[in-house]
Order: C-alpha cells, then sequence, then structure tokens
C-alpha cells in the first residue's frame, strides 16, 4: 500500500491514463513509483549514449520516475538509486534478450483472453480502428460492434473456454478449422 498522501488513487488514475502501465516498488521505507521506458524513448537512450556519452541514468530517470521527483533522491543511497533504475531498465524489458521468448508467450497467451479475440475480430472488420480506440468503447459499443464485425466477415465468434487465438490468415468462409474459436455463418436467405 502506499504510504504517501502525494500519491492518491486520483492522482495514480491519471499517471496510468497517461502511462498505461504503472510499477510501485517499496525499498525500506522509501516508494517509488515508475513507468516504463517505450521503445522509441530506449532506442534514443542507446543514440544518445553512443553518440554523445551521456549518463543514461540521469535519462532514466528524468523519463520514467514519476514517485518521488529526480531533486528529492539527493538524500537517498547511492546503491538505492541504482537498484530504482536496474527496475526501471528491467521492467522496459528491451535490453533484457534472456527473458523475450518468455515475455513472447505471455503476450501470446494475452492474446488468448476472450476480451482480445473480441477486439481483434472488430479490428479486423474495422481496420481504422486500433485496440485503443475499442479499449474507450462501452461494452454495449462494444458488442455492438462485434456483432457489425461478425456481418462483415461472414463469421461469428464462437465462445469457447480455453480456444485458441482467431487466425485470420487461415480464414476462408466454409472453410473454418475447428479449433479456432469462431465459425462460419453462412447468410439466412428470406423468400420476397
Amino acid at each position: 500500500m502506499l504510504k504517501n498522501t502525494k500519491l492518491t488513487s486520483g492522482y495514480i488514475a491519471q499517471l496510468k491514463e497517461k502511462y498505461g502501465s504503472l510499477y510501485v516498488l517499496n525499498i525500506g521505507d522509501n516508494i517509488y513509483l515508475y513507468r516504463p521506458l517505450t521503445k522509441e524513448e530506449f532506442l534514443l537512450l542507446l543514440s544518445l549514449k553512443d553518440i554523445f556519452g551521456m549518463d543514461d541514468e540521469d535519462i532514466i530517470l528524468d523519463k520514467c520516475l514519476l514517485y518521488p521527483e529526480k531533486g528529492e533522491l539527493d538524500n537517498i543511497l547511492a546503491g538505492e538509486v541504482s537498484y530504482v533504475i536496474e527496475s526501471i531498465v528491467k521492467t522496459s524489458g528491451f535490453a533484457d534478450a534472456d527473458n523475450i521468448e518468455h515475455d513472447i508467450d505471455k503476450a501470446r497467451n494475452q492474446v488468448g483472453i476472450l476480451d482480445n479475440q473480441i477486439v481483434m475480430f472488430i479490428c479486423k472488420a474495422f481496420p481504422q480502428l486500433t485496440p485503443k480506440d475499442i479499449g474507450k468503447f462501452t461494452y454495449e459499443q462494444m458488442l455492438y460492434h462485434l456483432a457489425l464485425s461478425e456481418q462483415i466477415i461472414d463469421a461469428t465468434l464462437k465462445i469457447e473456454k480455453g480456444g485458441s487465438p482467431i487466425d485470420f490468415n487461415n480464414h476462408k468462409p466454409g472453410n473454418i478449422q475447428s479449433n479456432i474459436p469462431f465459425h462460419h455463418q453462412k447468410p439466412k436467405r428470406t423468400n420476397p
């Protein structure tokens, strides 16, 4: 639990909306709130370090440490600050090639979750929409777009526990493999 009154739930919600993933690190009585580096920031960091020999630790703290402010670190032990920087870099993931397979598998498993399958299904039918756009939908809007997507793609999302992710590359109407969690639904014809 966060002990500092500056870190209110409203403030943390604002940071979460702005940055996405947030992390809390407790070291003794000290609390650190940070966000991971983005890929773009990581590449910039590498180029600044290589070209100008800049100290990457200061850049990481400036970009990612949300609480406490960098100026408040003067009374903190140097080893503690180094540990915070190491945690930010490790959490960001770009520099850790040893764990990339595990991280990719974890991300692939996330894609298999029904909610994410619905998002992929909608994105396939509406290429102008991004997952972030769909994340702003209400439940009703998401269901409406899912129903529209089923009509556009001419397939119905079949909800199965433990189903595998949707494979759009192999989807052809009338030729849906049984392990794909949606099935082809032929249009109903009505006689005039």
